[in-house]
């Protein structure tokens, strides 16, 4: 099991260090030690997008989550992972995980960015998503 507190935290500073390498190295193991099973790890679920028309005419968009977490076979929360340059505490990677929260086969109150720097946690009936 990879052990997170032998990890050496200035692989982050690589330029081949990207949001691959914070989903399995930093964390799966993460998710491991805090308890979650497989079956309580969903990865790369993919959703169809309920809401897109342009004009009279639906498009087809799939979202794709890295991570949902179920709790009681409920989807707690949604985590994703970004690269360690990442801006993780608001603009658009922000918006794009709450659109996955929000999503109706998911409906998540919470969801998690990492860039393997930080986590950033948000409650999505309490969050204000700002204009660009």
């Amino acid at each position: 099991m990879n052990n997170l507190f032998q990890f050496d935290f200035s692989q982050l500073n690589s330029p081949d260090f990207k949001e691959d390498s914070v989903r399995e190295v930093l964390i799966l193991p993460l998710l491991q030690q805090l308890g979650y099973e497989q079956s309580q790890i969903i990865r790369s679920k993919s959703l169809q997008h309920p809401f897109l028309k342009v004009g009279s005419k639906k498009r087809k968009i799939t979202l794709i989550p890295d991570y949902l977490l179920k709790v009681a076979d409920n989807y707690a929360w949604v985590l994703d992972a970004k690269a360690p340059n990442e801006e993780i505490k608001s603009g658009d990677n922000v918006e794009q995980v709450y659109s996955y929260s929000i999503h109706p086969e998911v409906r998540s109150k919470f969801f998690v960015l990492c860039n393997g720097r930080a986590f950033s946690l948000f409650r999505q009936d309490k969050q204000k998503l700002k204009d660009k």
